[in-house]
Protein backbone atom coordinates (compact mmCIF):
# COMPACT_ATOMS: atom_id res chain seq x y z
CA UNK A 1 0.00 0.00 0.00
CA UNK A 2 1.58 3.44 -0.94
CA UNK A 3 1.34 6.35 1.77
CA UNK A 4 -0.06 8.64 0.63
CA UNK A 5 2.75 11.74 0.91
CA UNK A 6 4.67 8.72 -1.56
CA UNK A 7 1.75 9.32 -4.04
CA UNK A 8 1.53 13.08 -3.72
CA UNK A 9 5.48 12.74 -4.56
CA UNK A 10 4.99 10.59 -6.83
CA UNK A 11 2.45 12.33 -8.41
CA UNK A 12 4.87 15.74 -7.91
CA UNK A 13 7.57 13.38 -10.16
CA UNK A 14 4.82 12.80 -12.94
CA UNK A 15 3.85 16.43 -13.48
CA UNK A 16 7.37 17.77 -13.88
CA UNK A 17 8.25 14.97 -16.01
CA UNK A 18 5.17 15.95 -18.44
CA UNK A 19 6.09 19.63 -18.40
CA UNK A 20 9.56 18.73 -19.34
CA UNK A 21 7.89 16.63 -22.44
CA UNK A 22 6.22 19.68 -22.95
CA UNK A 23 9.33 21.24 -23.48
CA UNK A 24 10.90 18.92 -25.81
CA UNK A 25 7.50 19.11 -27.77
CA UNK A 26 8.13 22.76 -28.21
CA UNK A 27 11.30 22.84 -29.17
CA UNK A 28 10.49 20.40 -31.73
CA UNK A 29 7.73 22.36 -33.01
CA UNK A 30 9.09 25.42 -33.38
CA UNK A 31 12.01 23.87 -35.48
CA UNK A 32 9.61 21.31 -37.51
CA UNK A 33 6.73 23.42 -38.12
CA UNK A 34 8.04 24.80 -41.34
CA UNK A 35 8.65 21.92 -42.86
CA UNK A 36 5.40 19.92 -41.90
CA UNK A 37 3.80 22.55 -43.39
CA UNK A 38 5.81 22.75 -46.75
CA UNK A 39 5.41 18.13 -46.47
CA UNK A 40 1.53 19.21 -46.38
CA UNK A 41 1.03 21.53 -49.56
CA UNK A 42 -1.20 20.41 -51.99
CA UNK A 43 1.30 21.36 -54.78
CA UNK A 44 3.54 19.21 -53.70
CA UNK A 45 4.03 15.42 -55.19
CA UNK A 46 4.02 12.74 -53.00
CA UNK A 47 3.33 9.16 -53.56
CA UNK A 48 2.69 8.15 -50.19
CA UNK A 49 -1.34 8.38 -48.71
CA UNK A 50 -1.70 9.86 -45.34
CA UNK A 51 -4.67 9.47 -43.69
CA UNK A 52 -6.08 11.84 -42.01
CA UNK A 53 -8.94 10.87 -39.41
CA UNK A 54 -12.29 12.14 -38.39
CA UNK A 55 -12.60 12.23 -34.97
CA UNK A 56 -16.53 12.58 -35.07
CA UNK A 57 -16.54 9.14 -37.19
CA UNK A 58 -17.34 5.67 -36.59
CA UNK A 59 -14.36 3.67 -37.29
CA UNK A 60 -15.47 0.26 -35.57
CA UNK A 61 -15.05 -2.91 -37.58
CA UNK A 62 -18.02 -4.02 -39.77
CA UNK A 63 -18.94 -1.08 -41.23
CA UNK A 64 -16.57 -1.71 -44.53
CA UNK A 65 -18.84 -3.48 -47.03
CA UNK A 66 -16.40 -6.01 -47.94
CA UNK A 67 -15.25 -8.46 -45.17
CA UNK A 68 -11.89 -8.48 -46.54
CA UNK A 69 -9.79 -6.12 -47.88
CA UNK A 70 -7.80 -2.55 -47.66
CA UNK A 71 -10.94 -0.79 -46.17
CA UNK A 72 -11.67 -3.77 -43.44
CA UNK A 73 -8.16 -3.67 -42.72
CA UNK A 74 -7.52 -0.23 -42.28
CA UNK A 75 -10.76 -0.52 -39.79
CA UNK A 76 -9.34 -3.15 -37.72
CA UNK A 77 -5.84 -0.65 -37.81
CA UNK A 78 -8.17 2.28 -36.19
CA UNK A 79 -9.93 -0.05 -33.92
CA UNK A 80 -6.88 -1.11 -32.59
CA UNK A 81 -5.49 2.55 -32.04
CA UNK A 82 -8.71 3.45 -30.03
CA UNK A 83 -9.02 0.24 -27.79
CA UNK A 84 -5.13 1.03 -26.87
CA UNK A 85 -6.11 4.57 -25.95
CA UNK A 86 -9.34 2.93 -23.95
CA UNK A 87 -6.86 1.22 -21.96
CA UNK A 88 -4.59 4.17 -21.44
CA UNK A 89 -7.00 6.67 -20.08
CA UNK A 90 -8.83 3.70 -18.13
CA UNK A 91 -5.97 3.39 -15.99
CA UNK A 92 -3.68 5.28 -13.58
CA UNK A 93 -0.81 7.15 -15.39
CA UNK A 94 1.54 6.02 -12.35
CA UNK A 95 0.14 2.72 -11.96
CA UNK A 96 2.27 0.94 -14.24
CA UNK A 97 1.89 -1.39 -17.34
CA UNK A 98 -0.96 -3.98 -17.26
CA UNK A 99 -1.78 -6.96 -19.39
CA UNK A 100 -4.17 -4.77 -20.85
CA UNK A 101 -1.17 -2.25 -21.85
CA UNK A 102 0.54 -4.91 -24.06
CA UNK A 103 -2.38 -6.66 -25.12
CA UNK A 104 -3.44 -3.47 -26.81
CA UNK A 105 -0.16 -3.03 -28.85
CA UNK A 106 -0.10 -6.56 -29.61
CA UNK A 107 -3.36 -5.62 -31.17
CA UNK A 108 -2.08 -2.39 -33.05
CA UNK A 109 0.86 -4.48 -34.28
CA UNK A 110 -0.78 -6.89 -35.83
CA UNK A 111 -3.37 -4.74 -37.56
CA UNK A 112 -0.31 -2.73 -38.66
CA UNK A 113 1.60 -6.32 -40.44
CA UNK A 114 -1.89 -7.03 -41.96
CA UNK A 115 -2.41 -3.33 -43.99
CA UNK A 116 1.41 -4.01 -44.54
CA UNK A 117 0.88 -7.75 -46.16
CA UNK A 118 -1.62 -5.73 -48.36
CA UNK A 119 1.04 -3.50 -49.43
CA UNK A 120 0.04 -0.75 -47.18
CA UNK A 121 2.80 -0.32 -44.69
CA UNK A 122 1.70 2.10 -41.80
CA UNK A 123 3.54 4.87 -39.72
CA UNK A 124 2.52 2.76 -36.28
CA UNK A 125 5.08 3.78 -34.21
CA UNK A 126 4.31 7.11 -34.75
CA UNK A 127 0.68 6.57 -34.43
CA UNK A 128 1.55 4.87 -30.50
CA UNK A 129 3.15 7.74 -29.74
CA UNK A 130 0.15 9.49 -30.05
CA UNK A 131 -1.55 7.69 -27.33
CA UNK A 132 1.02 7.50 -25.60
CA UNK A 133 2.38 11.39 -25.26
CA UNK A 134 0.89 11.92 -21.87
CA UNK A 135 2.28 8.61 -20.48
CA UNK A 136 5.03 7.55 -18.64
CA UNK A 137 5.56 4.27 -21.16
CA UNK A 138 7.27 4.83 -24.04
CA UNK A 139 8.60 1.98 -27.17
CA UNK A 140 11.84 0.04 -26.51
CA UNK A 141 12.78 -3.01 -29.21
CA UNK A 142 9.27 -2.98 -30.53
CA UNK A 143 8.19 -3.31 -26.91
CA UNK A 144 6.28 -1.20 -24.06
CA UNK A 145 8.44 -0.05 -21.37
CA UNK A 146 8.59 2.42 -18.29
CA UNK A 147 10.33 5.58 -19.57
CA UNK A 148 12.00 6.15 -15.99
CA UNK A 149 12.90 2.89 -14.69
CA UNK A 150 15.28 0.21 -15.13
CA UNK A 151 17.12 2.56 -17.64
CA UNK A 152 19.80 0.79 -19.26
CA UNK A 153 23.99 2.11 -19.26
CA UNK A 154 23.96 2.12 -22.97
CA UNK A 155 21.53 3.35 -25.63
CA UNK A 156 21.38 5.00 -29.24
CA UNK A 157 20.54 8.31 -30.39
CA UNK A 158 17.58 7.04 -32.09
CA UNK A 159 16.56 4.82 -29.74
CA UNK A 160 16.20 6.96 -26.71
CA UNK A 161 13.97 9.63 -29.07
CA UNK A 162 11.71 6.96 -30.07
CA UNK A 163 11.18 5.83 -26.29
CA UNK A 164 10.51 9.30 -25.39
CA UNK A 165 8.36 10.13 -28.72
CA UNK A 166 9.86 13.17 -29.87
CA UNK A 167 12.48 14.32 -32.26
CA UNK A 168 15.13 16.44 -30.35
CA UNK A 169 18.08 16.21 -28.79
CA UNK A 170 20.68 18.60 -27.62
CA UNK A 171 24.70 19.31 -29.02
CA UNK A 172 27.19 20.76 -27.38
CA UNK A 173 30.56 22.00 -29.18
CA UNK A 174 33.58 22.70 -27.36
CA UNK A 175 36.02 24.87 -28.51
CA UNK A 176 40.63 23.59 -29.76
CA UNK A 177 41.01 25.59 -26.17
CA UNK A 178 38.41 23.42 -24.31
CA UNK A 179 35.67 25.61 -23.81
CA UNK A 180 32.12 24.54 -23.65
CA UNK A 181 29.38 26.27 -25.57
CA UNK A 182 25.84 26.01 -24.02
CA UNK A 183 23.98 22.88 -25.13
CA UNK A 184 21.77 23.98 -28.42
CA UNK A 185 18.52 21.93 -29.39
CA UNK A 186 18.77 19.83 -32.81
CA UNK A 187 16.14 17.55 -34.79
CA UNK A 188 16.85 14.03 -35.78
CA UNK A 189 15.94 14.97 -39.85
CA UNK A 190 16.69 12.48 -42.32
CA UNK A 191 19.83 13.72 -42.40
CA UNK A 192 20.96 13.77 -38.88
CA UNK A 193 19.51 10.57 -38.47
CA UNK A 194 21.88 8.89 -40.90
CA UNK A 195 24.79 11.08 -39.48
CA UNK A 196 24.26 10.44 -35.19
CA UNK A 197 20.89 8.06 -34.83
CA UNK A 198 23.51 5.35 -33.93
CA UNK A 199 25.64 7.56 -31.89
CA UNK A 200 26.11 5.72 -28.56
CA UNK A 201 24.52 7.43 -25.20
CA UNK A 202 25.42 6.67 -22.10
CA UNK A 203 23.55 7.21 -18.39
CA UNK A 204 24.91 10.52 -17.11
CA UNK A 205 25.33 8.41 -13.19
CA UNK A 206 27.66 11.16 -11.36
CA UNK A 207 28.37 13.35 -14.47
CA UNK A 208 28.81 16.45 -12.71
CA UNK A 209 29.54 18.20 -16.16
CA UNK A 210 25.79 17.59 -17.48
CA UNK A 211 23.02 19.59 -16.41
CA UNK A 212 20.24 18.29 -14.27
CA UNK A 213 17.52 17.94 -17.02
CA UNK A 214 19.53 15.61 -19.30
CA UNK A 215 19.86 11.72 -18.31
CA UNK A 216 21.59 10.32 -21.57
CA UNK A 217 25.28 11.76 -23.13
CA UNK A 218 27.61 10.59 -25.67
CA UNK A 219 31.20 10.88 -25.42
CA UNK A 220 33.10 13.77 -26.71
CA UNK A 221 34.09 13.48 -30.58
CA UNK A 222 36.45 14.72 -32.53
CA UNK A 223 35.77 17.33 -35.03
CA UNK A 224 37.83 19.60 -37.26
CA UNK A 225 40.53 21.57 -35.80
CA UNK A 226 40.87 20.16 -32.34
CA UNK A 227 37.02 21.16 -31.66
CA UNK A 228 34.17 18.62 -30.59
CA UNK A 229 31.31 17.90 -29.41
CA UNK A 230 28.53 15.63 -27.88
CA UNK A 231 24.81 14.59 -27.53
CA UNK A 232 22.52 14.90 -24.54
CA UNK A 233 18.78 13.82 -24.28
Amino acid sequence: MISHDAREKRMQLYHERQIASLSRTHASEEEVDDALKLAQDNGLSRFSVEFRLDDEADYAPGRWVLQSGLGAAFESYVSALREMDKVRWGNNPIGGLTDQHHKTLDGVVAAAQVLAGLGWPVNWQQNVQTVLEVSEYGLRGGRLVDRFSELPERVTLSEELLLLGTVTFHRQDRSADGVAAPFKSAVLSAENRARYGNTPLYLRNADESLPARFRYSSHWMQGTSGTSHRFAI
